[in-house]
Order: C-alpha cells, then sequence, then structure tokens
C-alpha cells in the first residue's frame, strides 16, 4: 500500500458550520507552535446537541502578550483554576500585563463551552471563529428555536440567582 507523506495542497469536502452558538465538548488540548515560533494551543472539540451534533473543530489560542487573554476566557468558562500574576510590565496601550499561571491543561478535557462561532478567510479558506465563551447551558443552535415552555416561569428576582449559581467559576488567586 502506497505510504502518503504529505496532506498539503489535499482537497477536503469541509463546510464550515453556519455561523450561531453552540454548546461544545472539548475533546483535547494540544501544544503546537505557529509558523513565527509562537505557542500556541488547540482545543479539539464536538459540537454537543443540535443539528450538527458531533461535527469536529478546533480552536487556535496563540499564547502571545496580546492574545492569551481570549485562552484565559475559556478557562473561565469551562471552570478551571488559575493564578492570576501582574508581571510588572505593560502593554501596548499601557495597562499592566498579567500572567496566567498554574492551570492545568487536562482539566479542560470533557468540558462543556458554549461559542459563537462566525468566519474569517485565511490564505483563501474559510475558517471559523470561537468567539464569547462562556459556560455551557442550552446553546441556541442553528436548528429552529424550540418553543416555549407552557409552564409558568418564575419571576426574575427569583431566577437570577439560581442561574448565577450553575455557571461553572474559575477560581482565581492573585499574585501581585
Amino acid at each position: 500500500m502506497p505510504r502518503l507523506h504529505s496532506f498539503k495542497g489535499a482537497k477536503t469536502d469541509f463546510k464550515p458550520l453556519p455561523k450561531a452558538t453552540y454548546d461544545f465538548q472539548i475533546d483535547s488540548v494540544k501544544e503546537s507552535t505557529t509558523r513565527n515560533d509562537n505557542i500556541q494551543m488547540q482545543l479539539h472539540m464536538h459540537v454537543a446537541g443540535g443539528q450538527y451534533d458531533g461535527r469536529k473543530c478546533v480552536a487556535f489560542y496563540v499564547w502571545t502578550v496580546d492574545g492569551f487573554w481570549s485562552f484565559k476566557n475559556v478557562l473561565d468558562a469551562a471552570g478551571v483554576e488559575y493564578d492570576e500574576v501582574e508581571t510588572g510590565e505593560q502593554n501596548k496601550d499601557g495597562a499592566p500585563v498579567l500572567s496566567y499561571e498554574n492551570f492545568d491543561l487536562d482539566e479542560l478535557v470533557g468540558k462543556m463551552v458554549t461559542f459563537d462561532v462566525g468566519h474569517r478567510e485565511y490564505e483563501g479558506r474559510t475558517q471559523h471563529t470561537f468567539n464569547n465563551p462562556r459556560s455551557a447551558g442550552g446553546a441556541a443552535t442553528a436548528e429552529a428555536p424550540e418553543p416555549p415552555s407552557a409552564a409558568p416561569s418564575a419571576p426574575q428576582g427569583d431566577a437570577a440567582p439560581m442561574q448565577a449559581a450553575a455557571q461553572p467559576q474559575a477560581r482565581r488567586r492573585v499574585r501581585a
């Protein structure tokens, strides 16, 4: 049987998910390096529920001073604990540079996170963007919305504390 040496330039039938909000389950986290030698994390995940249930996607997060905050938002959404440390440096806007340390990437595996999925063009191909990560729980999907429940709803004041309690919270230990 012939060996396949490269996938570069291979044609695929990839069609992006429609722009919408989806719940994802994180299957694995892999570290790699960009062409600019920056560390990046790849979140391999799949859609959990709805018309596209099981559809696999990969989100890429580059670890730079101005880019790590987006991965930190995923840690928050998944409820993964980390230390937030001021480095004494400032970013290009003059804000303090924070370092997020002492977290276990394996804790992300199996976690549910909701993302707003969008699109961008990169090197002539449409790619997903994964925006506004938050704790998963009943994300609207590209399917038709479910009809409202016939059960009476609790007053807003009573419902808010229950909803807040159900959201996982990342525990940050702040060190100066």
